[in-house]
């Protein structure tokens, strides 16, 4: 997922761009086997898909999970981040 706008604005050369995206490319084929390790990926057709983003800032990669994820079609499709505004249960409960 590209912002063509900001490419532009900033003349980023194509080239950078390739090479940027073949390295995060592999980054992510790097956590992938170390998060799932052989197991297959979790299915999201038709079932209700919660996607949480524990950095959200500028929303952009949330906007990139949202936009690969609909490709599998979920039933639901839940977006969240946590929020700072919580309060622990005591202990003894």
């Amino acid at each position: 997922m590209l912002n063509q706008d900001v490419i532009r604005a900033l003349e980023i050369p194509k080239e950078a761009i390739e090479r940027v995206a073949a390295n995060e490319q592999e980054e992510l084929e790097r956590r992938e086997k170390a998060y799932r390790g052989d197991r297959p990926p979790a299915r999201a057709a038709g079932r209700t898909a919660i996607l949480v983003d524990d950095g959200l800032a500028t929303g952009s990669s949330m906007r990139a999970a949202v936009q690969a994820l609909k490709q599998q079609h979920p039933a639901v499709l839940v977006c969240t981040t946590p929020s700072p505004f919580w309060t622990p249960m005591p202990r003894n409960r």
